[in-house]
């Protein structure tokens, strides 16, 4: 997966790789290991390196919260965290 970004003057070019292997968890690893590097577009100089799990993780919360402020009723104000 790559993203393109123009900000400013500046252009980004990311990637993001992914790894699962399902049987780590038998030897207390997890089963999945995600990176995002970030790179200049204009000469391809590699500029972070990103752990892409902790970005997946916020990202889905983000859109979690997006979806929910969008779908829920209008006349409910009260939200509730339910955690296992």
């Amino acid at each position: 997966m790559d993203r393109r970004h123009e900000g400013g003057a500046e252009r980004y070019l990311g990637v993001k790789l992914v790894n699962v292997f399902p049987y780590n968890t038998q030897i207390a690893l997890p089963g999945l290991f995600s990176t995002y590097i970030l790179y200049g577009d204009r000469i391809g100089v590699p500029l972070a390196l990103i752990d892409g799990n902790v970005t997946t993780s916020r990202r889905t919360v983000a859109a979690s919260a997006l979806a929910a402020d969008y779908l829920a009723r209008k006349e409910f104000r009260l939200a509730s965290d339910l955690r296992a």
